[in-house]
């Protein structure tokens, strides 16, 4: 009895070390794991997180402030994609926030959101769910919701907002997205809306 529990022992500890280190048992593929891995983590609940203003742009200097910036969950790792675009993952990399804060104000928030669509043909498993324009304090947005399947996580949920600023300008110039599971989907508009809310442009 003493051996059979060792050896199960071992064979639960390899299993393990399997999913960490991405080998397989026979039958299995990388897709299989990942998924069940993804389905087990816990529903993203965002009244739990912790938030802090973020910021990026040319580094700032003793007199100048952030050039963009916005309150996001606070350990989520920043990743700036270009100067004036920023990516923020939680340490599972399930859920993440993106903003753009450099988009070139030549569509207005509808016009953007419509023109995303229409780049989305051909995505795999796309499903649209929703595309409204409302106003957001001062600021209309556009928001453009979907479903699509990426053949490691899964279906994926993601909802990109277009952001005109400025009461008096009729142009997008700020780009905000989540993204997560679909049932992940309240977690993440409250996101969405708190970086709506606080997200701004320096000048």
């Amino acid at each position: 009895m003493k051996t059979t529990r060792i050896v199960g022992a071992i064979a639960t500890v390899a299993a393990a070390g399997a999913l960490l280190t991405g080998s397989l048992p026979a039958g299995a593929t990388a897709t299989d794991q990942t998924v069940a891995a993804s389905n087990k983590l816990a529903k993203l609940d965002a009244g739990k997180l912790s938030y802090a203003k973020r910021c990026w742009g040319v580094p700032p200097t003793r007199n100048q402030g952030c050039e963009v910036s916005a309150v996001v969950p606070k350990a989520w790792k920043l990743t700036k994609l270009s100067t004036y675009h920023a990516r923020f993952d939680d340490p599972t990399r399930t859920w993440m926030v993106r903003i753009d804060g450099n988009l070139s104000g030549n569509l207005t928030s509808a016009a953007a959101a419509k023109k995303k669509q229409s780049s989305l043909r051909g995505v795999s498993g796309l499903k649209i769910i929703s595309r409204a324009t409302t106003k957001v304090n001062s600021m209309v947005v556009t928001t453009l919701t979907y479903t699509y399947r990426d053949g490691a996580r899964g279906t994926r949920l993601v909802s990109t907002r277009y952001v005109e600023p400025y009461s008096d300008i009729k142009s997008s110039f700020i780009e905000i997205t989540v993204a997560g599971r679909p049932t992940d989907k309240a977690g993440l508009q409250s996101i969405l809306t708190r970086a709506t809310n606080t997200v701004r442009l320096a000048g």
